[in-house]
């Protein structure tokens, strides 16, 4: 984990793994003004040798 003044930085969203193999991001967006729902941006990536560095790829490009 990276640390900002000798403390903990926690990371935003998520990576999790689904049984297929494929990694799914998950990233929260937000309150829909109108409808007042919570957001949450996914995307899938598909099982391979570079499915964690696309995911990571994924994350920042959602939290950008």
């Amino acid at each position: 984990m990276a640390t900002v003044n000798g403390r903990a930085k926690r990371q935003r969203g998520e990576i999790e793994e689904v049984p297929s193999g494929s990694l799914r991001v998950k990233v929260y967006a937000g309150i829909d003004p109108i409808t007042k729902k919570r957001h949450r941006l996914t995307e899938t990536v598909p099982p391979g040798p570079t499915a964690r560095k696309e995911a990571e790829k994924a994350r920042t490009r959602f939290l950008a």
